[in-house]
């Protein structure tokens, strides 16, 4: 067995088969209102990323969850096709579900002015349709949840926790757990380092905006990833790119796929040495997908700005910092004197009370 490694990740795809989506009025409305995503093209973003993979021939492709928009069948299905094409060629998919994914109340198509309820995935469904990619490659299995252990080289194995079951949405249940430090342990007594892959972040990647992001039994997980020196942890679901560490470990949060700058990661492990963790950007729909980001941040800044008295002037200003702003700390590119001038003197002078020049501070 390989005592070196290379995998490629990407998470939080938010895949919408086409044939779901006649990008129609409802459509419109719903990423009018959304959270800057480019849903219209994740069939083709995603086929990038799924060439870049073919291209770099990688050991191991690692998806940790909300491969659908909102947890439509077909969208599963779909990505499942076009991941069995890699394994043809001899390279592992590996997935665990995210939150969008199981029993997600919001599955639909949108035709028109209208939405039509769509077929969502049980975490049964999601087991059965997912098997062979990562419970049949596994040495080690959790009943309970769609965690498995994956033998990576002969001295670092990938644990993939799920915490998106219906029992316990949002944070790992105690089976779950279990099944967790067996692996752990049983990993330690071999001198196998353990790269944790999970959907919610264990670690808190910004110290404003967390809720929701973290795992809900965020202080046990924690712990147990502490107690047995786990190296590094793979996580998703903020679409933020960003990396957190405590004294043990480093979460790297890899941002959206489908969400500006397009990033995916490259992790190369070598036995006895901590992952080296690369960003990397998809070359497709680049200045579409930050249009999307940036008119996202505006739409949510001028509302946040409503009803404070502030000229024209100053308010065109002020928005424009912080769409510049938000984009450079989605994308992991925030530079410490971006936070200066006289932009961020009128956020301070007019609006210092606001979320928005709170989360400002917050980045720092």
């Amino acid at each position: 067995m390989r005592t070196e490694a290379t995998i490629m990740l990407a998470t939080d795809i938010h895949y919408l088969s086409h044939a779901l989506n006649d990008e129609g009025e409802m459509f419109r409305a719903v990423m009018s209102n959304g959270d800057g995503k480019l849903t219209e093209r994740s069939p083709e973003i995603f086929d990038a990323f799924l060439e870049e993979a073919r291209r770099l021939r990688p050991d191991a492709v690692v998806l940790p969850g909300d491969l659908t928009f909102n947890g439509e069948r077909k969208s599963l299905v779909e990505v499942l096709q076009k991941c069995a094409r890699l394994m043809d060629v001899g390279i592992d998919v590996l997935v665990i579900p995210g939150n969008h994914d199981i029993a997600y109340p919001y599955a639909a198509r949108f035709e028109g002015g209208k939405a039509y309820t769509e077929d969502a995935i049980s975490q049964a469904e999601f087991r059965r349709l997912c098997h062979g990619f990562g419970i049949r490659q596994a040495t080690g299995t959790c009943e309970a949840s769609f965690s498995y252990t994956y033998e990576l080289t002969t001295g670092t194995v990938l644990l993939f926790l799920d915490a998106n079951t219906e029992k316990f949405p949002g944070g790992l249940d105690a089976e779950t757990m279990a099944f967790a430090e067996r692996e752990f342990t049983a990993a330690g007594a071999k001198g196998k380092q353990v790269i944790a892959v999970t959907h919610q972040n264990v670690l808190r990647q910004s110290p404003l905006v967390f809720y929701g992001f973290v795992m809900q039994n965020e202080s046990q997980v924690k712990k147990l990833l502490t107690k047995h020196g786990v190296s590094a942890v793979l996580s998703g679901h903020s679409h933020m790119l960003h990396s957190a560490s405590n004294d043990v470990f480093t979460d790297h949060a890899t941002g959206a796929l489908t969400t500006y700058p397009l990033c995916y990661a490259v992790i190369r492990i070598k036995d006895g040495t901590a992952p080296e963790y690369e960003v990397r950007e998809l070359p497709v729909f680049r200045e579409e997908a930050k249009r999307r980001f940036d008119e996202t941040t505006e739409r949510q800044v001028r509302k946040a700005l409503e009803g404070i008295r502030i000229g024209d002037r100053e308010k065109k200003r002020m928005i424009g910092f912080a769409v510049e702003i938000n984009r450079q700390y989605f994308s992991g590119k925030l530079e410490k004197e971006s936070l200066a001038g006289e932009e961020w003197e009128l956020w301070q002078k007019h609006a210092k009370d606001t979320f928005w020049c709170k989360y400002f501070r917050s980045m720092f």
